[in-house]
């Protein structure tokens, strides 16, 4: 069964009503109309044959019926008039006129009680007929006597064809009528209900169906005063709860959902920290098994570190510089791609360039932006130079935290560095250590660069890989990669100071023998002295 809304029943109720309503009422008026047309023919008739009457008998009494007669043939067949004759009892034409005789039984009846009588005649033409008795009357009594009380019946028959059509013509208006009538007012009822009613309700069905869906901020908007209003609000309160409970519920799931994300970032996070650690310390530790030995060649050693910050540790563009300390200098080592970017080349440690400067403070650096920090702007290759983090790590000796009064039983208590909190003394002005030595120098820095508390070997510079920067962990794993470089270095140049050691203890055990078995005297300090100049490297 096909769905009907709302607004096709009330329609259809309105547009029914209106039929039935209006139907009843235009069958009442077309009866009423019939009635009035039936009764307006039937006094045309009565007046017709009254005054046909009359004339006859004005006629008759003056002796001249023939005036009657042509008075009845004149108007013979105007006015829908299609019989106009006075009859006698058996239907046969009177005057002497000649004709057939009328079949019709209610002649005789006519005759029988003297009444008038009227009825209908449906042949081919439809007639209304009208039967009036010429009653023998005082007056009629001397040429007619007394004998009959009915002289004659005076037949007047009229056509129904006008009446009808004009029935007809007035129903197709009332119909006309009643159907404008009816979309008229069933318009005018459906408009109005439609506002009062239908709209609001749309309203509200609208507003359920979105609240239903789960629109919870929707709210139905009415202001019709009446229950339908009181509805909406009714739904307004029901969808305010609702998504307070449906937000509150949101923010329940967001809340376990954040806490299970974060967990399961942090676990992701731990496991690829865990696995980046694992990776580069594994890195690292093989790099220690192979650089520990310190009979390799100083090359070799710096070049399997090269190898393990930009294969081992995914660091493509690194530089590395180491100090010499007998020539306060700084000279660059290695250079895997950094050098692209940056003009750094070697140069003195005491010098005033940024760079040495930064290699002096013996500390960490980070540079966010190499192309806008001002310590490597004046090494920035034009043309070349793109946004890049850098991370300078310096290589550091095992006297990185040691404090020059402590390492050498200082107890000038009026020395700037003496117990100070600074421990690079060689950052502080107008120390006492050295003042002679110093003034052979010629300069404060280029000393200090050749004390053995001066902790730095060397400077790692890295540069994070394109579009990325450093993570807390690439920091550490750099860190401890300075570290082991340190030790390395470390360990190979007391290696080199030892077995330069053991070649001097052989030469003096050397002379030591020949002094013993078969050397004169003189000789043997000869020998002995140019063994022990040269142990303690005054020879030169």
């Amino acid at each position: 069964m096909p769905r009907v809304n709302l607004h096709a029943k009330f329609l259809i109720l309105i547009l029914g009503g209106l039929v039935v309503l209006l139907g009843t009422l235009s069958i009442a008026l077309v009866q009423r109309e019939e009635g009035i047309l039936a009764r307006k023919a039937d006094e045309k008739q009565h007046v017709l044959a009254f005054t046909i009457l009359s004339d006859l008998k004005q006629s008759m009494l003056t002796g001249a019926p023939r005036s009657t007669l042509e008075l009845m043939d004149s108007i013979r067949g105007t006015y829908g008039l299609v019989r106009l004759q006075v009859v006698r009892g058996d239907g046969s034409p009177a005057f002497g006129i000649t004709g057939g005789r009328l079949a019709l039984p209610q002649i005789d009846q006519t005759f029988k009680t003297g009444e008038e009588i009227s009825f209908l005649e449906n042949d081919k033409i439809p007639l209304h007929t009208i039967l009036y008795p010429l009653k023998n009357e005082g007056q009629c009594n001397r040429c007619h006597g007394n004998r009959k009380n009915i002289l004659g019946v005076l037949l007047v028959s009229l056509s129904q064809e006008d009446t009808n059509r004009e029935m007809q013509e007035s129903k197709k208006n009332l119909i006309f009528s009643l159907a404008v009538l009816i979309l008229l007012v069933g318009g005018m009822l459906y408009a109005a209900i439609r506002k009062v009613i239908l709209s609001p309700l749309s309203i509200l069905h609208d507003g359920a169906e979105r609240i239903g869906r789960g629109e919870f901020s929707h709210r139905i908007r009415l202001s019709t005063d009446d229950e339908i209003q009181h509805l909406a609000q009714t739904f307004n309160a029901m969808a305010g709860r609702l998504e307070e409970s449906r937000a509150g519920l949101e923010q329940k799931v967001a809340e376990r959902t954040v806490q299970l994300s974060l967990t399961m970032a942090e676990l992701k996070d731990k496991a690829d920290r865990l696995y980046a650690y694992s990776r580069d310390l594994a890195t690292i530790s093989r790099l220690s098994t192979k650089v520990f030995n310190a009979e390799q060649d100083i090359e070799e050693l710096l070049d399997r570190f090269m190898h393990a910050i930009s294969h081992g540790l995914g660091f493509d563009r690194a530089l590395l510089s180491l100090v010499d300390r007998k020539r306060v200098w700084l000279d660059v080592k290695r250079d895997s791609g950094l050098g692209k970017m940056l003009s750094i080349e070697s140069q003195s440690l005491a010098g005033t360039g940024p760079f040495a400067a930064l290699v002096r403070g013996a500390k960490d650096r980070f540079i966010d932006d190499v192309t806008r920090d001002p310590s490597f702007r004046p090494y920035l290759r034009e043309g070349t130079a793109e946004e890049c983090s850098l991370y300078l790590i310096p290589v550091l000796t095992g006297t990185r935290n040691k404090k020059c009064w402590q390492e050498k039983n200082c107890i000038r208590d009026t020395c700037p560095a003496y117990k100070g909190e600074e421990s690079r003394c060689w950052l502080v002005d107008n120390t006492l250590c050295g003042n002679a030595l110093i003034e052979s120098y010629g300069d404060k820095l280029a000393y200090c660069m050749t004390c053995d508390v001066f902790p730095v070997l060397g400077v790692l510079v890295v540069a994070a890989p394109q579009g990325k920067t450093f993570r807390k962990h690439d920091v550490s794993v750099l860190r401890v990669l300075a570290a082991e470089m340190g030790a390395a270095l470390d360990n190979h140049r007391l290696y080199g100071d030892n077995r330069k050691l053991v070649r001097e203890l052989l030469e003096l055990h050397k002379v030591t023998a020949a002094v013993l078995t078969e050397l004169s005297l003189d000789r043997a300090l000869e020998a002995f002295t140019d063994s022990a100049l040269k142990f303690s490297g005054l020879d030169a």
